[in-house]
């Protein structure tokens, strides 16, 4: 992870190895990082803050007691990972509230030093969550005592039954607009999940494309541009590398459909590619 460094998560060892990858090799002395804890452990998820000073691994987990959301930050600038601070864990919150379920999908908005998040549910109500690592703030403290501000958005055009999966922030710059995100995103059954306490299967998918804004007091609005139905098994999705004076160009995968869509933001056409 890094410029000359790359790595991921062992989930039955709640393990994340730190993998050198300088001159195209990969190697591995000493690098393997324990992060499971007595309320955490399955390390799933990883996503990378990186620029402007700040290179830093972040890891999501499968299992959690009560099934908060869990979140370990890992300090790539750090020589020594048992330093105070090389490492720091937390259960995510807004509003000071507990935050529920496994954090899935991470993306980082560098210009602002924001880290996306998105999250599976255990209620009916969707919502993106985010932290600011402006500063030297810290993620496993409260905002009095120096730590990261945090929060969530909802999308109140969005109707009940979505799950958020994963996060991609736009590349390309368009004067005077909104930054753009693209989420990937599950539809279920939220009449069948309040009856059962507990989210049931899915039905059907959705590419999911945000405008990303703020208002005079710093809030994060968010709001839905677009819908596309992608299929069954929402999951994966990246934004290609960016063309001059055009719009993005997003791929999305609907994994258990088997189906790759290409979307193009800048015409709004898209071509679904299957098996």
């Amino acid at each position: 992870m890094g410029a000359d460094s790359g790595g991921g998560p062992v989930r039955g060892a709640d393990l994340v190895y730190l993998a050198r990858m300088a001159d195209g090799s990969l190697s591995c002395d000493g690098c393997e990082l324990p992060v499971s804890g007595a309320d955490r452990g399955d390390p799933f998820a990883v996503g990378l803050a990186c620029g402007d000073g700040i290179a830093r691994a972040y890891v999501g987990y499968l299992r959690t007691t009560l099934g908060a959301s869990w979140l370990t930050q890992i300090d790539l600038t750090r020589p020594n990972l048992s330093d105070d601070g090389a490492v720091q864990h937390t259960v995510l919150s807004a509003e000071s509230r507990v935050l529920y379920g496994q954090v899935r999908g991470m993306a980082y908005d560098a210009p602002r030093k924001r880290l996306y998040l998105t999250r599976t549910v255990n209620s009916a109500e969707a919502a993106l969550s985010w932290v600011d690592l402006a500063g030297d703030c810290r993620i496993d403290k409260i905002g009095e005592a120096g730590g990261c501000r945090t929060g969530t958005t909802r999308f109140g055009a969005v109707p009940e039954g979505i799950e958020l999966r994963e996060i991609a922030l736009s590349t390309a710059a368009v004067s005077g607009a909104p930054r753009r995100a693209y989420l990937t995103a599950r539809i279920y059954d939220p009449d069948a999940a309040r009856a059962a306490g507990v989210r049931i299967g899915d039905h059907d998918g959705l590419l999911l494309v945000v405008a990303l804004s703020e208002d005079l007091a710093g809030r994060l609005d968010s709001r839905i541009v677009d819908e596309i139905p992608i299929g069954y098994g929402a999951s994966g999705v990246r934004v290609l590398p960016p063309r001059a004076g055009k719009r993005d160009v997003v791929v999305a995968l609907a994994a258990d459909d088997g189906v790759l869509w290409i979307y193009d933001d800048e015409t709004g056409a898209r071509v679904a590619i299957g098996r």
